[in-house]
């Protein structure tokens, strides 16, 4: 079983909680299952959390690249556009 997160981004510990809930569930019906597409802060959450994940998150080239921002107006200031 693979997970894919391409269009997907988890960013707190209720993402983790439900994420851990169906590996659980697949770990328990003998299933192997594996994670992609994480970003490098959902990664880090991930492996916080649990070691396990370790083994289970697939590393690729293309993962993606976000960040959370932490200050909302820096990013709007950022994206306005003048004409």
């Amino acid at each position: 079983m693979e997970i894919d997160f391409i269009e997907s981004k988890v960013s707190d510990y209720s993402g983790i909680e439900a994420i851990s809930g169906v590996v659980e569930k697949y770990e328990k019906e003998g299933k192997k299952i594996t994670l992609k597409h994480l970003s490098t802060d959902c990664k880090k959450l991930l492996n916080r959390s649990d070691a396990k994940y370790k083994s289970i998150i697939v590393e690729k080239i293309d993962d993606p690249r976000y960040y959370v921002v932490a200050d909302p107006n820096i990013f709007h200031e950022s994206t306005k556009t003048t004409f």
